[in-house]
């Protein structure tokens, strides 16, 4: 024993204690070897899970080729995201978008504990969405869209989602109703919804996310009415409710979302009259109101929104005047009133279009089937010289064309009238009383006329419809 003692405290080479040198070095080499070559459980657990989930999915592209190759290390995969967590290499994102993956998501993703993102959009993904994935408390972005996913969302992913931001499960087919536990998630800032068969109504959870920047549920089967609560998303850029079958008045509260950019209401059955305090939007650039039910005028408030590009009103109910306000949008790109009851008669009441010069931007106008009538102002050609399409079909206007139009560089237009429309200027490249009308090809031109010749009758209303196509030029 004092022998062994001495040589423990001796400070003599270790040669002189081989046993002890042996000993020191089967622990340094066992040290070595776990800590650098023989991963740790959870670390194990983690290549496990990448392993399982292959597993069940086909990959005909051989995307996933990389997978198979035991030298790699399975940080190094194709879309495997490593950081050092703990001094160990832990999966922390998964990215594979659009690799023609097919088969369903195997649950065994939940034991990546510390992954943030899971990325798997635009693959042929199909089954439910595996309830173990809520289990992903570190799980920042969830993006299954654009796959064949089916069955319901799983009460779970809201259950540890205290990190979750972007939450896409568009373009697939889900049903059931929206979870409404969303309230655990108060970092959301993107809920994207679209292109499934989600019934019921929003649930209220939604209305007290703080950060929530996008919102987008377009083309469901979701029902009820826009609460005033829509409101408090302070922090809303984007509002896609379009293709539902939400009923009821928009709620003035509308008008409290001052950060909107985008807004989508079309093609639903929305009744009443368009809120005055839409006007309040002052960022917005894209308003899509058609295809409701709503009546009333268009409120003159609309000329607040400066940065306007576009604004669709057509397929309701609206009445009265065209207001003057309208030319307050200079940004203005495109307008449709189509499908309306909106009134013209006289000049003061035609004096939109004069308004409408100022939106020096403008492409596309359209005010098709309203109850427009009276005579086309001169004031006509005085437009956006970047006008391509104009469209006044199905009204009662009456007279001539203004010689004017002449200094617009259009590419469709469509009137209703009779054969005096044309001024005799035009009459060389439109020729009203002919019984032929010479057009030159743009694109395309429905009838089967080689020459490009489409027939015109000599009885009832001339219609100048020019859709895609160009004036003979004089040059011609």
């Amino acid at each position: 024993m004092a022998r062994r003692v001495k040589c423990l405290t001796s400070s003599s080479s270790l040669w002189a204690c081989p046993i002890l040198f042996l000993l020191l070095l089967f622990s340094f080499a066992y040290l070595s070897v776990s800590q650098f070559v023989i991963p740790s459980s959870q670390v194990a657990i983690d290549q496990l899970a990448l392993i399982s989930f292959k597993s069940l999915l086909s990959d005909p592209s051989e995307a996933l080729a990389s997978w198979e190759n035991t030298s790699i290390h399975f940080c190094d995969w194709k879309g495997v995201v490593c950081h050092n967590l703990g001094g160990e290499a832990r999966v922390t994102a998964l990215e594979l978008e659009n690799l023609t993956l097919a088969g369903p998501i195997s649950a065994s993703l939940a034991n990546l504990t510390f992954l943030e993102k899971l990325h798997l959009r635009e693959n042929q993904l199909k089954g439910p969405i595996p309830q173990d994935l809520g289990l992903l408390s570190h799980l920042q972005t969830l993006d299954l869209s654009v796959n064949s996913l089916e069955d319901v969302i799983p009460l779970s992913l809201f259950q540890n989602c205290s990190n979750l931001q972007n939450f896409n499960l568009s373009v697939n087919s889900l049903h059931g109703t929206i979870p409404g536990n969303l309230s655990n998630c108060l970092d959301l800032q993107f809920i994207r919804l679209e292109r499934n068969m989600f019934e019921g109504e929003i649930p209220s959870d939604i209305y007290s996310l703080p950060k929530l920047q996008d919102l987008n549920i377009w083309h469901n089967n979701l029902s009820g009415r826009i609460p005033p609560e829509i409101g408090n998303l302070s922090s809303l850029t984007i509002l896609s409710l379009a293709g539902n079958k939400f009923r009821g008045s928009i709620p003035s509260e509308i008008g409290n979302l001052s950060s909107l950019v985008e807004l989508y209401l079309s093609s639903n059955q929305l009744s009443g009259s368009i809120p005055s305090s839409m006007g309040n939007l002052g960022r917005l650039t894209i308003l899509y109101l058609h295809f409701n039910n709503l009546n009333g005028t268009i409120p003159l408030e609309i000329g607040n929104l400066v940065n306007m590009q576009v604004l669709v009103l057509g397929g309701n109910h609206l009445s009265g005047i065209i207001p003057k306000s309208l030319g307050f949008l200079k940004n203005l790109d495109t307008l449709i009133l189509s499908g309306n009851q909106l009134e013209a008669t006289s000049i003061a009441e035609w004096s939109f279009i004069y308004a409408l010069s100022n939106c020096t931007h403008l492409r596309i106008l359209e005010a098709n089937a309203n109850n427009l009538g009276g005579m086309f102002p001169k004031s006509i050609g005085n437009l956006s010289k970047n006008l391509q399409g104009l469209n006044f079909f199905q009204n009662q206007i009456t007279g001539s064309l203004p010689a004017e139009i002449g200094n617009l560089n259009l590419s469709a237009i469509i009137v209703t009238s009779r054969r005096s429309l044309c001024p005799k200027k035009f009459r060389q490249h439109l020729p009203c009383t002919a019984d032929n009308l010479k057009l030159f090809y743009k694109h395309y031109i429905p009838q089967p006329h080689a020459a490009g010749i489409i027939t015109i009758k000599e009885s009832g209303p001339l219609e100048i419809h020019l859709t895609a196509l160009k004036l003979l030029s004089a040059t011609t």
